[in-house]
């Protein structure tokens, strides 16, 4: 029995000599790679945080309170967004959306051109994401709103005669049709659910197709190219866009 529990601590011993030796054999970390992982770590942390944020962010967007807010902004900087849809009730009933996403960063003259195709054109909207310096400040969207509207591009007033184009502020528009760039063309059928919420919210209103185009083009080349592709909706627009332009 002696015999038996000296070799047992004999080989424990062995043991752990081996392994110190082995610790102190083994090669110290390259520094590199060392930092190279910090630096991974990091950025997935940081991937991570952003991937959180951008959630919490959509979540807000989906909210009725914030819905509700959006809309008393239209109400109250484009008057003739919900007018438009109230006059043409029964041409819009066709679920037919057209949106041209725009921003005031872009040449005046561009948007002011796209709105004047589009002009008297049931579920045809301009877009833009956001209000200009934030929706605190609602004076900026409104001085822009006069400018692309305006009648005569002379005129600065907010007494000025306007086209009768719908323009709207809609950043969940920007969100639902994964709009990264502009000007952007988007076409949607069979659109039901609208009048309570923005037509981004997924939640509410359906939509049966949709269609995408990109680019600063005159507005008929994107219709072209969408209705070649089978877009009826495109196509119907299309020809709407070729009668208004040839009164």
């Amino acid at each position: 029995m002696l015999l038996r529990v000296l070799i047992v601590a004999m080989l424990l011993a062995a043991g752990r000599a081996y392994a110190q030796q082995s610790l102190e054999k083994a090669p110290a970390a390259d520094p590199r790679v060392m930092n190279e992982i910090r630096q991974a770590m990091e950025a997935n942390r940081y991937r991570e945080a952003m991937q959180q944020q951008a959630e919490r962010s959509y979540n807000l967007t989906q909210t009725r309170e914030y819905q509700a807010g959006i809309e008393q902004l239209k109400t109250k900087i484009f008057p003739n967004y919900q007018a438009q849809d109230q006059n043409n009730g029964v041409e819009l009933d066709n679920g037919d959306r057209l949106y041209l996403f725009v921003s005031s960063s872009m040449p005046l003259e561009v948007v002011r051109r796209y709105a004047r195709q589009i002009e008297g054109l049931p579920g045809a909207t301009l877009v833009l994401r956001g209000f200009i310096g934030g929706a605190s400040r609602v004076k900026p969207t409104l001085r822009y709103k006069n400018k692309v509207l305006a009648d005569e591009e002379s005129c600065t007033e907010a007494t000025c005669k306007t086209i009768n184009t719908a323009m709207a502020v809609d950043p969940v528009l920007f969100q639902r049709y994964q709009i990264k760039r502009v000007p952007a063309v988007v076409t949607v059928g069979g659109l039901t659910g609208a009048g309570q919420c923005s037509e981004g919210n997924k939640d509410v209103v359906k939509i049966r197709q949709k269609n995408a185009s990109f680019g600063d083009a005159p507005l008929l080349a994107h219709l072209e190219k969408m209705a070649e592709s089978g877009d009826q909706v495109a196509a119907r627009y299309r020809d709407k866009v070729k009668k208004h332009e040839n009164r």
